[in-house]
């Protein structure tokens, strides 16, 4: 690739595809957008020198295939395919790249472009087969002007003077090892770049004289290279694994991690002991992990279809929070999991409708409406339902076996957990096709608990509906293998979250649950399932005298935070009485856990736009009580 000074636009493109034919054809395709390409210097050519020119460039604009048509027809072998092109729009405003001006050192402006490829975006910068199952290596090489430096996936090979421009050069790096197009990281700035302490990492901010402001986040990187070591039995492979850091100042995204590069947002990297508060020390390290968590599963993470890239982003978003709950257990990072990520998708999935995690995917549009905000928190949310559900040392035994998938295997994580299972034969009882009643439906199952009589209660399920009324039409396909776990006032234990029952539609549709006369009953221990849960009149009120004694502690401190979101939900919904969820939210004048108040500083923030109308009054005057 040829960059101008000013960074913004590629002068020319030249891409050389070594490919293998393994059945006759007399057409390629591949994917471009927004690409010029230089029909007349387009060829095939064969491992022993035949060359083969198209007699047709037909494009697909609607899918973005190019489609190379040849006279004769190509056996198969092994060739190369030359394309020349250049962009048609400016870099810096295409999606899937940062252009970014900032000041350094008073009034040295400096200039960064950088790709963040996401998902379809490679193919505006080069032509390719531009599709998560299709990893290649890459040899990249970069013409620039010589005030500019140039980092990418991996370590530079040469730099050497452009013999026709002047003041221009070409930096040369490394073969990568095997990515997807996505994972193609390249970083163009006139900033000069820096090593910190750690061996194998290049890092450069604006603020590396002032190590003290940087600090946390360098120590903190070094913490995670090993912790990840140790979780997933690695071991680093320098060549392979050179990073390089960038903290730039102001850019959209809090981190772009790739394979070998990775560029932080500076407000989230920089760390002042004076000024800054707990909070902020835990988003930097979540930043931080994310993106190394990034460099290291990418090249490894066993790559599917379109529709299934959810679970490896809810695979990096769970690994990272267990390597950092493990760095930092005062943090208690996994129980905040729950209560600003899982609360958080369960409110979103009912007021955006959102759609499934995955469905039949065929069109670029339909590609990029996958990475919504719900692939960041209803993702992982349901791959942590699936890790309680196999236990932890399962999962992590499942993990490695995921990691070590070829990516044209039957499936992806669920074909793993099938096998997995199938050898263990402990846990039977989940396949394939339960996992994906979850993931191709909307929306979330609610839990109906009900007491029959004094010492029995029915547990059953409905799907979420807008309508209640509605309940009583539901469908039997629209029902899910539900993992149910309880916990009653005189068998208190809150700790044992495998599923103590299923709820599985056609065949056990109702449980049936023996308890004392005075007993309350919790379900979904810690939360585990995605899904709300609502208890009748009875049981509200015995939860509620017990959260308001003294042992309100013996409930997990989760399902405390459950209960204030569910019937906050349930209240919002007018499926529960606000005097009800009044009384529910009274206990909390004696909690001192953030974890338990953090679903009720949440309804408050959603309610905060009808606090000026009188009829919210009554919440006022409880919330006053909450302060005394």
């Amino acid at each position: 690739m040829s960059l101008p000074a000013h960074l913004e636009q590629l002068d020319i493109g030249e891409c050389a595809i070594d490919i293998e034919i393994s059945n006759a054809t007399y057409h390629i395709r591949l994917h471009s957008l927004d690409l010029h390409i230089y029909k007349e210097q387009t060829r095939l050519v064969r491992k022993d020198g035949r060359e083969f020119k198209p007699i047709g460039h037909i494009y697909n604009s609607s899918m973005h295939i190019l489609k190379l048509q040849f006279y004769n027809k190509i056996r198969p072998g092994f060739y190369t395919l030359d394309i020349k092109y250049t962009v048609k729009q400016s870099l810096g405003k295409k999606p899937g790249f940062i252009f970014k001006e900032f000041l350094v050192k008073e009034m040295n402006k400096t200039k960064l472009l950088a790709t963040a490829f996401q998902s379809i975006e490679a193919r505006r910068v080069f032509p390719c087969w531009d599709e998560p199952a299709l990893k290649a290596t890459f040899e990249i090489n970069i013409n620039h002007h010589k005030t500019y430096k140039v980092l990418s996936n991996v370590p530079t090979t040469n730099v050497i003077t452009d013999a026709i421009k002047e003041n221009y050069l070409w930096t040369s790096f490394n073969i990568t090892s095997m990515i997807s197009t996505r994972d193609v990281a390249i970083a163009i700035t006139d900033a000069m770049g820096n090593s910190n302490k750690c061996d194998i990492v290049n890092q450069w901010s604006r603020f590396h004289s002032q190590y003290i402001l940087i600090q946390f986040a360098t120590d903190i990187m070094d913490y995670i290279f090993n912790e990840q070591c140790d979780f997933f039995d690695w071991k680093v492979d320098v060549n392979i694994f050179q990073l390089k850091e960038i903290v730039i100042p102001g850019i959209e995204h809090d981190v772009i991690g790739k394979p070998g590069l990775i560029i932080y947002k500076e407000e989230l990297f920089i760390y002042d002991a004076e000024i800054d508060n707990v909070a902020h020390k835990m988003e930097i390290a979540r930043a931080i992990a994310h993106g190394i968590t990034h460099h290291w599963l990418d090249p490894v993470i066993p790559s599917f279809w379109w529709s299934h890239q959810w679970l490896n982003e809810a695979f990096i978003i769970l690994s990272r929070t267990e390597i950092l709950n493990q760095a930092f257990p005062e943090w208690r990072l996994l129980d905040l999991f729950v209560v600003q990520i899982q609360h958080e998708a369960l409110h979103l999935d009912i007021d955006f409708c959102i759609e499934p995690l995955t469905s039949a995917i065929s069109t670029p549009s339909e590609i990029q409406s996958l990475f919504s905000y719900s692939f960041y928190l209803k993702a992982p949310a349901m791959l942590r339902m699936l890790q309680h559900v196999i236990s932890s040392g399962g999962f992590k035994q499942l993990s490695k076996m995921y990691l070590n998938m070829s990516p044209f295997s039957p499936g992806n994580l669920l074909f793993a957990m099938h096998v997995y299972l199938n050898i263990s034969e402990k846990y039977y009882i989940y396949s394939i096709k339960d996992m994906d009643e979850w993931i191709t439906q909307s929306s979330y199952p609610i839990v109906e608990v009900i007491r029959t009589n004094s010492s029995t209660v029915l547990i059953r399920q409905y799907p979420y509906y807008l309508n209640r009324d509605s309940i009583l039409d539901n469908k039997v396909s629209d029902k899910r293998r539900i993992p149910i776990t309880v916990t009653t006032k005189s068998t208190l234990n809150c700790f044992n979250t495998k599923p103590h029952y299923w709820l599985i539609p056609r065949f056990q549709e109702n449980i049936t649950v023996h308890i004392n006369e005075s007993d309350w009953i919790i379900v979904n221990l810690q939360q585990i399932g995605y899904y709300r849960v609502i208890y009748d009149h009875i049981n509200w009120k015995l939860i509620t005298n017990y959260l308001n004694s003294e042992e309100y502690k013996n409930i997990h401190i989760l399902n405390r935070a459950q209960l204030i979101d569910d019937a906050y939900h349930f209240w919002v919904a007018n499926r529960l009485k606000y005097e009800m969820f009044k009384e529910i939210t009274q206990y909390l004048h004696q909690e001192t856990d953030y974890v338990a108040w953090y679903p009720m500083f949440q309804a408050l923030r959603y309610i905060s736009q009808f606090l000026p109308f009188q009829e919210i009054e009554p919440l006022k005057v409880n919330s006053h009580k909450f302060n005394k």
